[in-house]
């Protein structure tokens, strides 16, 4: 199964089709890239005409046997079907029909399906067109899923509806930004990196700097707020800190190979996830193949023809067939 790469940019606005293509030095705000799995082609039999059948040369006008004929002659229905410029059958005088399967536990492409003909639907624990009764974790209207006109096509929005616990998209890649909120194996992180002094010092209250002060020694933990770092997020507010390095750290269960393994989640691949900095000094966290995957909190995103999200603890896939 091949995969190709699309280039997103995460910002309050919804994302444009148009944009998506690159991760340019232009691009501002914060920047994430989904991995795509396209469908398997098709194989199609060949034409083979049965022993008796006969084709006439252009030459001579004999006639030739299959057998006779050149083995480097024969075309299959495949080769015929790339030359032509024929593309599948669908309906242009209506919207395209959107393919939405919450996925069966453990399971990563099966569950109960839903096709989304409408142009606005509701999923959510209590209201709304899909309903998922048992989830505790996933709010009364958790997320809406639009398809909008756009540039003489279709595009379709997720938008989180302010759920108590987030919506969660699927990233291959993603370009951090202070307070984000991820989801590593069965546990949420929130990366943290002031970077500037002055932020870090604010939490101990900072000084007028109109005024000429006394000399005072900074806390001492006031370099630990300037390193990036990955807090978990509890029930009862902050718990683990893990410091991510000076340029790249690998994050994971495997204490031989992460810079601070993490222990006591059975979700979690022993390399899960690398963070790093790019050539602009910004922080990158990159899924490292993993079973369980990375996943980045959005408020509201362009969906591609292939996406996974994540609403309280139901994870789900969309797809336009």
């Amino acid at each position: 199964m091949n995969k190709r790469k699309t280039i997103l940019q995460s910002t309050d606005e919804p994302i444009p089709i148009s944009e998506i293509e690159s991760a340019s030095g232009e691009i501002d705000g914060d920047d994430f890239e989904m991995t795509l799995k396209d469908s398997p082609d098709v194989a199609i039999p060949s034409a083979r005409p049965s022993p008796r059948q006969t084709v006439a040369t252009p030459q001579s006008g004999a006639r030739q046997t299959m057998a006779e004929r050149p083995s480097g002659a024969r075309q299959t229905m495949v080769e015929r079907r790339s030359a032509a410029d024929a593309i599948p059958f669908r309906s242009v005088n209506r919207p395209p029909t959107g393919l939405l399967i919450a996925l069966d536990d453990a399971s990563s492409d099966r569950g109960e399906e839903w096709r989304i003909r409408r142009s606005r639907v509701i999923i959510g624990r209590t209201e709304g067109d899909i309903v998922i009764p048992h989830d505790i974790d996933m709010s009364g209207e958790h997320a809406e899923i639009s398809r909008n006109e756009k540039d003489g096509g279709y595009e379709w929005q997720l938008k989180d509806l302010k759920s108590t616990n987030g919506t969660f998209l699927r990233a291959q890649r993603f370009v951090l930004r202070n307070g984000k909120e991820l989801l590593l194996g069965g546990r949420r992180y929130q990366f943290r990196h002031p970077g500037v002094i002055a932020d870090a010092a604010a939490a101990y209250g900072g000084r007028d700097a109109r005024v000429t002060q006394p000399y005072q020694p900074p806390p001492s933990n006031v370099a630990q707020q300037l390193t990036a770092r990955l807090v978990e997020l509890t029930t009862e507010g902050d718990g683990r800190e893990f410091l991510l390095g000076n340029e790249s750290s690998l994050f994971g269960s495997d204490s031989s190979s992460c810079l601070q393994a993490v222990s006591g989640d059975p979700f979690l691949d022993p390399e899960h996830a690398r963070f790093y900095q790019d050539n602009r000094g910004r922080w990158v966290v990159e899924d490292r193949d993993s079973l369980n995957g990375l996943w980045v909190r959005v408020e509201r995103v362009t969906l591609d023809r292939a996406s996974e999200f994540q609403l309280g603890g139901q994870r789900f896939r969309f797809r336009i067939p």
